[in-house]
């Protein structure tokens, strides 16, 4: 089975090529969809939004319940993925005190997409797939 995944992955990896995704550089405004990414590796340690450098409506990009309801090709979802930023910082969720904990409370808790702005230490790169 892992063998299959892997050569799904692989397809699906060399159609990305052909896929348009926007340049960003040190920061990025835009809108977060409604939810926060809470990370595996280093957990409970790792959390933050995910951003769309775009000022369109973001909330279907980390939407699953509504890809099928709205007929999502593959290569929509796909896209929808590749066009969020991931946001992180090093912080214990369980912080509540402090106020990146609370923004990210925020964004969770919203109903539609909200405007964000983002400063990174260094420039985002890269996309990875895995089984």
């Amino acid at each position: 089975m892992i063998d299959s995944k892997y050569q799904y992955l692989k397809t699906i990896t060399k159609q990305l090529y052909n896929m348009r995704t926007k340049n960003i550089g040190k920061e990025i405004d835009g809108t977060t969809p409604p939810s926060v990414f809470i990370g595996s590796y280093n957990y409970p340690k790792v959390a933050g939004p995910l951003l769309a450098p775009s000022f369109d409506d973001s909330a279907i990009m980390d939407k699953p319940e509504e890809w099928i309801a709205s007929n999502a090709s593959q290569q929509d979802i796909i896209g929808y993925r590749l066009n969020l930023v991931r946001g992180k910082q090093t912080i214990g969720i369980k912080d509540l005190e402090n106020n990146y904990v609370e923004k990210l409370q925020e964004i969770s808790m919203a109903s539609k997409s909200i405007a964000s702005e983002a400063e990174f230490n260094k420039k985002p790169v890269g996309m990875t797939f895995s089984a």
